[in-house]
């Protein structure tokens, strides 16, 4: 299958919403130690023109909060819902391969 088949190829344009769930997601990952700046544009794919933009919104609503002390982010109540949320669904749209050593 080419990368133009491939429904979740990674060159695809993605929307606002995915670019928010991809980067709280990312925060997620970090837990309790917090995600820096640079964590999230590479492991999120965000690139560093928009990131601020992306995280301000996201400051904004509630979903995450920076950490004036070491400049990391953390996810919020808010944002921990959202993931729960939104964590299911990316598996029904996008299904896992599992591998046979796996099973």
């Amino acid at each position: 299958m080419s990368s133009s088949e491939d429904p979740i190829a990674k060159d695809e344009r993605r929307s606002k919403l995915e670019i928010y769930l991809d980067i709280l997601w990312v925060i997620k990952q970090y837990d309790e130690r917090g995600a820096k700046k640079s964590n999230i544009v590479y492991e999120a794919k965000t690139g560093w023109v928009n990131i601020d933009k992306h995280l301000d919104f996201l400051i904004g609503y509630g979903f995450i909060e920076k950490c004036k002390e070491d400049e990391t982010y953390h996810l919020s109540i808010k944002g921990i819902k959202a993931i729960s949320h939104y964590e299911p669904l990316k598996d029904m749209f996008y299904p896992r391969i599992i591998k046979p050593e796996e099973i």
